[in-house]
């Protein structure tokens, strides 16, 4: 279970809370098929592509299907910085969630790379951030009116009971 936080002196809850921690990365020089292989046995949408733990991109399912199913290129064969996006839209750990909804909203993507001193540590997907606002009604719009300590608790409260309720990851 992740821990909440809040920015010093802001109140506002910070991304860190939500993002997953367990990365799931491939090289620069994998071959797609793997990194697919990866994304399938790990139930994510997405891997991030380093090299020399730097972020230099993100291959999401999306690129697997339109890069190279629809243009029939051999996933064997085809590395993955080929077909990666690298123009990489990133937060740095301490940016707000409000401010990653508007960057995951107004950017159009699926996954946002969450950075510290420009390495990678997270990943927060809309999923993850859709399944929050879900998990915890009320929350987003308590977020928004300034009143974090009761969605905090609200969060809390509710990601124990799932956790009780869930089979281990």
């Amino acid at each position: 279970m992740s821990r909440l936080h809040r920015r010093k002196g802001s109140g506002r809850m910070i991304v860190e809370s939500l993002m997953k921690t367990e990365l799931i990365t491939a090289a620069v020089d994998e071959s797609v098929a793997h990194s697919a292989w990866s994304m399938a046995r790990n139930g994510v949408g997405a891997v991030l592509v380093v090299e020399a733990d730097e972020l230099v991109g993100i291959l999401s399912e999306r690129d697997v299907l339109v890069k190279i199913v629809a243009e029939g290129r051999e996933p064997t064969t085809t590395k993955v910085v080929e077909i990666a996006t690298s123009d990489v839209v990133s937060v740095d750990v301490n940016a707000s969630v409000r401010e990653c909804a508007e960057l995951i909203q107004a950017k159009g993507i699926r996954h946002l790379p969450v950075l510290r001193d420009g390495r990678p540590v997270g990943i927060l997907s809309r999923r993850d951030f859709f399944a929050y606002v879900v998990e915890v009604p009320g929350a987003w719009a308590e977020l928004i009116e300034g009143r974090l300590e009761r969605a905090t608790k609200r969060l809390v409260e509710s990601r124990s009971g799932l956790q009780e309720r869930s089979p281990a990851r």
